[in-house]
């Protein structure tokens, strides 16, 4: 075998690595990802439920971003409905997702990871969730976290497999996503934390898309 064949071959299993662990990270594998597998219709939620989570994406086409949540919804929605989310378009290229239906916080920040980093695509998609912690809540993965956070991508993360958080006073958190997930306070936050440039409830009567 000569030197460029090995080299040619030793990255195509390294690719193949790549995606088969982004696939574990994201709760799905090779062998178990199937398109379009849902538990029954009357398993779906019957109510709404109010909340403000809410995750703007920038610099991504209609299309793509519409294959990205759909993939991310055959994933998690195969035995149970975890994400139901709505998408509407805010300007051009600007997307806003909201959840009418709630969804698990654990849920919310792999999704911002995902959207990031899709699998077996790369993009330029700035992402930035925000959500409000309802009070009385017990801490996130046994850590006090304040009512409203950030969730985002640093733009130096060299993890993959983790959000950082910002709160509304200054603290900042980073959040590993592989296996159990696993939170913990930083020094000070990555990013300071921003508003999000509307409500959620400033949506009510446009046009969007809901996927499940």
């Amino acid at each position: 075998m000569s030197i460029i064949t090995f080299i040619l071959v030793t990255l195509s299993l390294a690719l193949l690595l790549i995606h088969a662990l982004r696939r574990k990270l994201s709760g799905g594998s090779l062998s178990t990802y199937r398109a379009g597998v849902r538990p029954p219709l009357d398993a779906f939620p019957a109510k709404t439920r109010e909340n403000d989570k809410m995750i703007i994406i920038r610099g991504v086409s209609r299309s793509e971003l519409h294959q990205v949540i759909q993939e991310f919804c055959d994933l998690y929605n195969r035995d149970e409905y975890q994400v139901i989310t709505r998408v509407t378009l805010v300007s051009e290229k600007d997307y806003c997702l909201t959840f009418p239906y709630d969804m698990a916080f654990e849920r919310f920040c792999l999704l911002v990871n995902y959207l990031q980093y899709p699998l077996e695509r790369q993009w330029p998609a700035q992402v930035i969730g925000w959500l409000s912690i309802q009070p009385g809540a017990p801490g996130i993965g046994g850590v006090y976290v304040p009512k409203k956070l950030m969730i985002f991508i640093p733009p130096d993360d060299g993890e993959g497999d983790q959000v950082c958080i910002s709160s509304e006073d200054r603290l900042g958190y980073s959040m590993k996503l592989s296996r159990q997930p696993d939170i913990r306070m930083l020094p000070g936050p990555r990013r300071d934390f921003e508003q999000p440039p509307f409500q959620p409830g400033a949506l009510r009567g446009t046009t969007f898309r809901e996927f499940s």
